[in-house]
C-alpha cells in the first residue's frame, strides 16, 4: 500500500510539472514560421504567415542571400524597396520580390495568418497566393473573369515571364506555350481592367467587385419603412460572351451559340429580387393569389405569383413605381436578357458566377435550389452575393426579363440587344427554388406566356444610369 501511495504521489507531481510547464511555455509560443526557397536572382514570393520581423531584420539575418526586397505599388505603378528606404514592413497575403545573391533557404518567423480579401487596382497588380490552388491554371481563371487581361509568372531559370493574355475578343493566348498553375506562397503579376477584390477559397480563386460604396448605389424610399436599393453596373464600353459554351455541363441547345454582346450605357440593377413588402407598398394588393407560408411569406421574401403583365402591363407595378423614380433618370423597367446575364455573371464567364462548381459544392453558399431550399422561397439576400453585389441571381425565383422569348441566339456580335420585336412568350432567367442546380447556371434560360403567374416566378428591376 505504501508503494502504491508513493507511485501516486510521483504521478501527481509529474502532472503538476506538466501543467506548470504548459503555462510558462504555451504551445503557441513555439513557431517554426515559413521556409522559402530562393534562387539566385529575382524570386516572386508571398508570406503565408504574419511575419514577426521587418525586411531589414530579415536581410541582416540572411545577408549572404538577400540583396533587396521589393513591393509593387499598384496605385503609383512603381516599386517600394528595402534598399531605398521606402519598404519598412512586410505582411501576409501580398506579393513581394526578393532579390537573392545565391540559392538557399530562409525562414520567416511568424504566426498563422488569417485569409483576407486583397484589393486590386485597374492595371498591373502583384498578387500573392495564400490558398491551396495548385489545380487551377491561368487560363481557367481568365475564362471565368473577362476583366483579366493577363497573368504573368516569373521563370527564374530563364530570367523572363511566362505570360497568358486575352485579346479584344476575350480569347485566351498562351504566349509562351505554357499554361502555368498557381502555387502557394508565390506571387504573380496580373493585369485587370476593373478594380476588384481577390479572394482565395478552398476550391479556387474568386474576384469580387469593389462596387459596394455609396457612390455606386442608389436607394429609393418607397415608404417610411420600405426602400429599394440598386447597384450600378458598369457596362458602357464593355462586352461579354452571352450564352452557354457547347461543352458546358447541363447546357440546353437554346442557350447558344455564344455571341459577343456589347453595351453603350451603364445601368442600375436591383440588388435584391423585388420583395413582398415592396410589391404591396407599390401595387397595394396581390393580383390573384397571395403568398403563403408553404412557399414563403413575409416582408423580406421575394414577391411571386406575379406575371409579366402584372409587372409591365397597363396599371402594372412599373407604371406605379415610376412615380417615385429618381430625378434625372429614365423610368424603372425590367432588364433586357443581355443586361440580366451580364449583371448576373458579375464579370465571370464560368458555369455559375462563383465558378464551374461541377460537383455542386460551392452552390450551397450562393443559391436556393431544389436540394437546399426546403421547396419554397427564402428571404431575399440570405445567400452570398455575386461580384457586382447582387443577390439571388442564381436560384430562389426565376426572374422576368423584358425580351420576347426566342430560340437559339444569333451568333453575330450585337450591341445593346433587346430581343425580338414580337413573340408569344417572355424570357425568364436565374433558376428557382424547385430547380436542379443546372437550371441555376448563369446561361440557363426559359420562357413562357407573359400572363403566367407562378410560385416560382419573380423579378428585379433596372434603370438606365446615363
Amino acid at each position: 500500500m505504501d508503494k502504491f501511495y508513493k507511485n501516486l504521489k510521483i504521478a501527481l507531481l509529474v502532472l503538476l510539472l506538466t501543467a506548470v510547464i504548459g503555462i510558462i511555455f504555451p504551445s503557441y509560443a513555439q513557431n517554426a514560421g515559413q521556409d522559402i526557397n530562393l534562387h539566385a536572382g529575382f524570386n516572386f514570393v508571398c508570406f503565408s504567415v504574419s511575419p514577426q520581423t521587418t525586411p531589414l531584420e530579415l536581410m541582416q539575418k540572411y545577408s549572404s542571400l538577400i540583396e533587396d526586397i521589393y513591393l509593387f505599388n499598384a496605385a503609383a505603378g512603381s516599386f517600394l524597396s528595402l534598399s531605398d528606404g521606402s519598404l519598412s514592413s512586410i505582411s501576409s497575403g501580398k506579393g513581394y520580390i526578393i532579390k537573392s545573391k545565391a540559392s538557399g533557404i530562409i525562414n520567416v518567423p511568424g504566426t498563422e495568418a488569417s485569409g483576407s480579401d486583397l484589393p486590386l487596382k485597374p492595371g498591373f497588380n502583384l498578387i500573392g497566393v495564400t490558398g491551396q490552388t495548385s489545380a487551377i491554371t491561368f487560363s481557367q481563371v481568365m475564362k471565368n473573369y473577362h476583366f483579366i487581361k493577363g497573368i504573368y509568372k516569373w521563370n527564374p531559370a530563364a530570367g523572363s515571364f511566362i505570360s497568358v493574355i486575352t485579346d479584344g475578343t476575350g480569347s485566351t493566348h498562351l504566349v509562351d506555350g505554357a499554361d502555368p498553375r498557381f502555387s502557394p506562397a508565390t506571387s504573380y503579376f496580373i493585369n485587370i481592367s476593373d478594380g476588384c477584390f481577390l479572394r482565395f477559397t478552398e476550391n479556387g480563386i474568386s474576384f469580387y467587385a469593389a462596387s459596394s460604396t455609396a457612390a455606386e448605389k442608389i436607394k429609393i424610399e418607397l415608404s417610411p419603412k420600405v426602400t429599394l436599393e440598386m447597384a450600378k453596373i458598369y457596362s458602357a464600353g464593355k462586352s461579354f460572351k452571352m450564352g452557354s459554351p457547347e461543352n458546358e455541363q447541363g447546357r440546353e441547345s437554346f442557350e447558344g451559340p455564344e455571341r459577343q454582346v456589347s453595351f453603350t450605357r451603364n445601368f442600375y440593377m436591383g440588388i435584391y429580387e423585388i420583395t413582398q413588402a415592396q410589391w404591396l407598398t407599390i401595387y397595394g394588393k396581390w393580383p390573384e393569389t397571395a403568398p403563403t407560408a408553404a412557399y414563403g411569406a413575409g416582408d423580406y421574401y421575394p414577391a411571386y405569383n406575379v406575371s409579366w403583365d402584372d409587372i409591365n402591363g397597363a396599371g402594372g407595378f412599373l407604371e406605379k413605381i415610376n412615380a417615385l423614380k429618381p430625378s434625372g433618370y429614365s423610368g424603372f423597367r425590367l432588364p433586357t436578357e443581355a443586361e440580366w446575364e451580364f449583371a448576373a455573371r458579375g464579370g465571370s464567364q464560368s458555369r455559375y458566377f462563383w465558378g464551374d462548381d461541377t460537383d455542386n459544392i460551392e452552390i450551397q453558399n450562393y443559391s436556393w435550389y431544389y436540394t437546399n431550399s426546403g421547396l419554397k422561397t427564402n428571404p431575399a439576400g440570405s445567400k452570398r452575393p455575386n461580384a457586382f453585389g447582387l443577390y439571388d441571381t442564381s436560384g430562389n425565383l426565376m426572374e422576368w426579363c423584358s425580351d420576347y422569348w426566342y430560340g437559339s441566339y444569333d451568333s453575330l456580335s450585337v450591341i445593346d440587344p433587346a430581343g425580338p420585336s414580337s413573340g408569344y412568350a417572355r424570357v425568364r432567367r436565374g433558376g428557382a427554388w424547385g430547380n436542379e442546380a443546372s437550371f441555376c447556371r448563369s446561361a440557363a434560360r426559359g420562357g413562357g406566356p407573359q400572363n403566367t403567374r407562378s410560385i416560382r416566378y419573380g423579378f428585379r428591376i433596372a434603370i438606365t444610369a446615363d
